[in-house]
């Protein structure tokens, strides 16, 4: 009676046993798989975010705005570096003879859309995008680094902005 009643004890702590280490081992288990698959997208999408590598459609472009350009300014050139890599388009808008598939100008705004094919521009890449006219030799320059985002880059230079070097003139003028 007494070895039947320790067997039954024995019997209901081997099967607690049991039972607590399945649910440790299921709950380990399911632990490890919210683990990998929580952790797997963000280190992929780290890891992934080179943004531009230059091959095929994943060209890295920057699609540059300027603002205020007019014939009275004369001609302008627009240029964009990235990775000791440039691209320069000279504007006449004399003549507006230069309008094609990658130009506009409309209401004085000129867009220059500079691509960069075979080259590589990792995400924080920093690119340089000036304007400049000839004329008076001023340069509008606007500085960014390439997003992670698979998509161009955008920039606004306006010429109708005083530079500081001109408002220093004119403040210099303004005291004498």
């Amino acid at each position: 009676m007494i070895f039947s009643v320790i067997m039954s004890d024995h019997n209901k702590l081997s099967w607690m046993s049991g039972a607590c280490n399945r649910i440790l081992i299921w709950t380990v288990a399911v632990a490890a798989l919210l683990a990998v698959f929580d952790y797997a997208p963000v280190s992929y999408l780290v890891n992934n975010a080179h943004a531009e590598t230059g091959i095929g459609k994943d060209v890295f472009k920057v699609v540059v705005s300027v603002f205020g350009a007019n014939k009275e300014i004369g001609d302008i050139l627009a240029l964009v570096t990235v990775n000791d890599n440039s691209k320069a388009k000279l504007f006449d808008l004399h003549s507006m003879s230069t309008v094609n598939a990658s130009t506009t100008q409309n209401d004085n705004v000129i867009e220059f859309v500079a691509a960069f094919p075979k080259i590589v521009v990792n995400t924080g890449d920093s690119y340089r995008s000036c304007v400049i006219t000839p004329n008076t030799m001023h340069q509008y320059c606007e500085e960014g680094s390439n997003s992670p985002a698979k998509r161009p880059e955008f920039v606004d230079i306006s010429l109708d902005k005083v530079k500081k070097s001109d408002a220093a003139k004119i403040k210099s003028e303004d005291v004498s």
